[in-house]
């Protein structure tokens, strides 16, 4: 999977607080920030049910078990210091299966497309195209496939993942992910009310 070499950057401010001492003694303290870049691939996003059922070696409901800041963060390098490969090892439980055989309430590790670089003074999240982390302890749709490492990955980017809270799948406009949230209505994975039947 060849990928380009342009980055998009995004400033925000996080959570990450440190301290800082005052002549009088005082202590104060203030927001580190939180730099954000996605990284663009070439490869083929799918953006339709068909496909990405097709191309999907499981269909889970799925929720992440810790915070996104406490989860394995793996970054690679080449020889010259430059960042070749880099994701984050997020456990989860299985809540509802639709494809692949295995139990709900397992606990399971997967590969999510995005990292943290930590610096003294400055945390930069990087992902891949336009993925943002699972959310912790809430309910998601997720379609997964093993990578050449036999790892269960995210591989469709933000398109493999739909958040079942209500304010998530009611309010989307994004044709390719608005067609999902149908789907998990149809198969009545969530009423329209927004009450789960798992």
């Amino acid at each position: 999977m060849a990928t380009i070499t342009r980055f998009i950057h995004i400033c925000i401010f996080g959570s990450f607080i440190y301290s800082m001492t005052l002549m009088d003694g005082s202590i104060t303290t203030q927001s580190i920030p939180t730099k954000t870049m996605y990284r663009e691939t070439n490869r083929i996003m799918y953006r339709n049910l068909i496909d990405l059922k097709n191309h999907s070696d499981f269909i889970w409901i799925v929720e992440a078990m810790g915070q996104f800041e406490d989860r394995k963060h793996v970054n690679n390098y080449m020889p010259d210091g430059s960042l070749s490969d880099f994701y984050t090892v997020t456990t989860i439980k299985v809540l509802k299966v639709f494809k692949w055989d295995v139990l709900p309430n397992s606990i399971i590790e997967i590969v999510e497309p995005i990292s943290t670089i930590k610096e003294q003074w400055l945390t930069t999240k990087i992902a891949l195209d336009d993925y943002q982390e699972l959310p912790p302890h809430k309910a998601s749709l997720v379609f997964l496939a093993k990578n050449t490492f036999w790892q269960l990955w995210i591989h469709n980017a933000q398109n493999s993942v739909f958040p079942l809270g209500k304010d998530e799948w009611i309010q989307t406009n994004n044709p390719d992910r608005s067609h999902i949230y149908q789907w998990i209505i149809d198969e009545k994975i969530i009423e329209n009310n927004g009450i789960f039947s798992f």
